[in-house]
């Protein structure tokens, strides 16, 4: 069975920004590239992750190292659409520090039923394992 790894916006921003954890991230999904793994995320990363790089922005000639970061980013990432199932979960998920949009990818990756889920975000991992996720 090919694991279904879910990776949400935080960790898909590593593959690109200089921080402390960004290496420890790229060699665990490329570990798991090698081994099978199918690497998802909500749609809604596509927002998150153009909209954090936006930030560092100084000009418009940054928009182009923004699409080539993008691609660089979600060239091996599938991308699961926010329907009404996604909207639904997202707001009955227990957890009552749990942001809106961290409410969203933990829908997401239960809805697909995704094996792992990858984040760097304290209040997610928490919401993940309340609700039977395995989280790294």
């Amino acid at each position: 069975m090919t694991p279904l790894v879910y990776c949400d916006s935080s960790v898909l921003l590593k593959r690109v920004l200089d921080e402390n954890d960004s290496n420890n991230y790229e060699q665990l999904l490329n570990r798991l590239i090698d081994q099978g793994a199918t690497l998802i995320s909500s749609e809604l990363a596509l927002i998150e992750v153009r909209r954090a790089l936006g930030r560092g922005a100084r000009n418009t000639d940054h928009v182009d190292d923004t699409d080539k970061s993008l691609e660089e980013i979600f060239a091996d990432i599938g991308l699961v659409k926010m329907n009404e199932d996604v909207v639904n979960v997202a707001g009955r998920l227990p957890g009552r520090h749990l942001g809106s949009l961290d409410a969203i990818h933990v829908a997401t990756a239960l809805l697909s039923e995704s094996t792992i889920v990858l984040t760097g975000d304290i209040q997610m991992r928490s919401a993940c394992q309340e609700i039977g996720l395995v989280v790294a």
